[in-house]
């Protein structure tokens, strides 16, 4: 399952792709259907199609939708659920963030706005377990470094467990993911 978003050249309206890979999805007979909701759980746009060899893909056009920065995190809700015959297979739910990032004269902008990046490094280690269960420390350490007012987190060069990425697009913190 990947997921794209942009905005238009004003910031204004978005649109998003989705693409789901499936195995022999045509020989399944199945129907995808998507639905993407607001915060409130108030389904903004639904949509349903078939498999075209194996692939399910949609671009969709949204008007105005709030946009995540790090001062102000809005998240969508994007369920994918994949079913044959009314009968639901699978059931995949993630969360979606409307923004634009782009490098002009060496200044990042968000969404069209000069962005300045104030941040730390943090490696994944708890002093009495070390590496290991480091996920129950990611929602807190997101929010301490949050209130420390800094809105950066550089990982260091192992991937980030995914509550780590959850808490930091929840809570408005950007994320530069080291490469190994």
């Amino acid at each position: 399952l990947r997921i794209l978003t942009d905005l238009d050249k004003e910031y204004r309206d978005a649109e998003f792709t989705l693409t789901a890979d499936l195995e022999q999805a045509d020989q399944m007979n199945l129907e995808a259907i998507l639905t993407l909701k607001d915060t409130d759980g108030k389904p903004v746009m639904t949509a349903s199609s078939a498999p075209d060899n194996g692939i399910f893909r949609g671009t969709y056009r949204i008007t105005n939708p709030y946009k995540w920065s790090d001062e102000k995190p809005y998240l969508y809700t994007v369920t994918l659920e994949l079913k044959q015959d009314d009968k639901v297979l699978e059931r995949i739910e993630r969360s979606l963030g409307f923004r634009k990032i782009e490098i002009r004269q060496r200044q990042m902008y968000v969404n069209g706005k000069r962005t300045k990046l104030a941040g730390a490094c943090r490696h994944e280690i708890d002093p009495l377990t070390g590496r290991a269960n480091t996920m129950r420390h990611a929602e807190q350490d997101v929010k301490l470094l949050k209130a420390a007012n800094l809105n950066y987190i550089r990982t260091s060069h192992y991937p980030p467990c995914r509550e780590l990425l959850d808490a930091a697009d929840r809570i408005g913190m950007y994320v530069e993911v080291e490469a190994p």
